[in-house]
């Protein structure tokens, strides 16, 4: 396919580029994103570890920019989506735990083992989620003092939404910018998500890199956004 070419070579498989959905957002501040998620990453293992009172390794797995939609498509019904405003910039953004995680926080709350179910998600009790929304609420602060030497970004208006037809926080043809955590431990393994629409973080971007918003790495400076 001449839309195509391999780009990025990921466990030993090529992965194919294509051209209809350009990356947006330069080497650069992506590298500059990443270090703030590796930051976040150290702050969410210790309030993880501290919740479940157990040894929890977190580690950043990847930075990616899919478009809104697919990401959207790629979570479970029902799913633990917090749909979240990023003030000063009123852009929304989603932290999402996998299934996984909150029946693991939520079996260590009720006394078990802190055992993270494999099994499809089903929809939480009053009370499950005010064990998660809890967490959530410290891993939010996590996230505003990761952000704090950049930007002081603040949380607002914190929603659950378990049914992703109803996360309304972009177009689904959106470019987005997803930061994926692995926490494990002796008792469970899964993944969290934190989703930014692009346009949540354009006015951002320009503080954490050289190169612009906007544009793939091989066009002209003069494009940029300032």
């Amino acid at each position: 396919n001449s839309e195509t070419k391999e780009k990025r070579v990921h466990n030993n498989v090529p992965l194919a580029y294509d051209f209809k959905h350009p990356q947006r957002v330069s080497k650069d501040r992506i590298r500059a994103v990443e270090n703030i998620h590796e930051q976040f990453c150290r702050l969410f293992s210790s309030t993880f570890a501290a919740s479940m009172r157990m040894v929890v390794d977190v580690d950043l797995a990847f930075v990616d920019q899919p478009l809104y939609g697919e990401f959207i498509l790629s979570l479970p019904t029902p799913c633990g989506a917090f749909v979240f405003t990023a003030e000063p910039t009123g852009g929304k953004a989603l932290l999402c735990l996998s299934p996984e995680l909150m029946m693991a926080v939520i079996d260590r709350a009720l006394g078990g083992k802190g055992v993270g179910t494999s099994g499809e998600m089903r929809s939480l009790t009053s009370i499950e989620r005010t064990i998660v929304s809890k967490l959530v609420s410290s891993l939010l602060r996590d996230f505003e003092a990761a952000w704090e030497s950049h930007f002081a970004l603040e949380v607002g208006d914190v929603k659950l939404e378990t049914n992703p037809e109803f996360i309304h926080a972009a177009n689904s043809g959106d470019p987005a910018i997803v930061a994926a955590f692995e926490a494990h431990s002796t008792t469970l393994n899964g993944l969290m998500h934190i989703c930014y629409p692009l346009s949540t973080l354009e006015i951002l971007l320009p503080r954490l890199g050289v190169n612009t918003v906007g544009q793939t790495e091989d066009q002209p400076r003069e494009n940029s956004v300032a």
